[in-house]
């Protein structure tokens, strides 16, 4: 059987822990507000390099600094809000033509 102080002192442990818990948690309110003024829907990747093929040879080169692609349910689009750079190959992988947009 349990004495009084063996009681007691499970008390205060768990009184204990549960204040380490309780406290250990910490949020940064800039943080949350970030978190919630993101928009859903739209996918960003930074330093984008994507490769482009056709009939399994490559045909063209992207690279762009900012990519927005949108997921919304009337619209899907992508959009490089920076700049564009795209080289695009023959078939024996030399540049042929380069396009450059900003």
């Amino acid at each position: 059987m349990i004495n009084y102080h063996q009681h007691i002192k499970y008390l205060l442990t768990a009184c204990l822990l549960g204040c380490v818990f309780l406290l250990a948690c910490e949020n940064d309110v800039n943080d949350v507000k970030a978190f919630g003024k993101k928009l859903p829907g739209i996918d960003e990747g930074k330093n984008i390099e994507s490769y482009l093929s056709q009939n399994g040879k490559i045909g063209a080169k992207l690279t762009a600094p900012l990519l927005l692609r949108y997921q919304g349910d009337s619209a899907r689009k992508t959009e490089f809000p920076n700049s564009l750079f795209v080289e695009f190959y023959d078939d024996s992988m030399k540049v042929e033509s380069r396009l450059s947009a900003k």
